[in-house]
């Protein structure tokens, strides 16, 4: 019997890589938040790959008490818009892992067009805002910084092969605010 994939609502199960949520091997990253800036694509990954517009419903962007950056969540009456990201390497995949952190599960989506995707969502409910994530706002207070610490992140990434303190805006977060998966709530 073949092995079924997750669907939307389901994690990758463990397995190898980072965390063990490269078990599979996704072909598209469905991408909606800071990963859908070439600049920010070209800093992480020294190269921007091939993507196209994308949205996928029963989700919405949200944005992170704390954080600048945002975490796809499941909302019944929403629409998520970001792009789908093909052509990655293994070796990108890898590093697009380890730059996610633990506060994100990879999850297989179906996009509103039927293009299968997978994207990084949030699964640390009690940061999620009501509100949703603008990527307009970002891109006007908070890219060009975002952009040169994700190139610092990659920089210390390939000296040491270590991500350092996880994502580039972690280390800025108060403590309270680095979520931990056993202090997790379900909506």
């Amino acid at each position: 019997m073949a092995e079924q994939l997750p669907t939307s609502s389901q994690p990758v199960p463990s397995a190898v890589g980072p965390r063990g949520r490269l078990a599979v091997s996704p072909d598209a990253l469905f991408a909606y938040g800071t990963l859908q800036f070439p600049g920010i694509l070209s800093a992480l990954l020294r190269r921007v790959p091939e993507h196209a517009p994308g949205t996928v419903t029963g989700w919405r962007v949200a944005a992170l008490a704390a954080r600048t950056y945002p975490g796809i969540v499941p909302a019944s009456q929403a629409t998520a818009t970001g792009i789908l990201v093909t052509g990655l390497t293994p070796g990108e995949w890898r590093l697009i892992d380890t730059y996610e952190d633990d506060s994100y599960e990879l999850r297989q989506l179906t996009l509103t067009d039927g293009r299968p995707g997978w994207t990084y969502a949030w699964v640390n409910y009690r940061e999620v805002a009501r509100h949703d994530w603008s990527a307009p706002d970002f891109a006007a207070r908070h890219l060009a910084d975002f952009t040169q610490r994700c190139r610092a992140w990659r920089e210390r990434y390939e000296a040491t092969g270590q991500p350092g303190d996880g994502h580039p805006e972690r280390a800025r977060l108060p403590r309270a605010y680095r979520g931990h998966r056993d202090n997790q709530q379900q909506f």
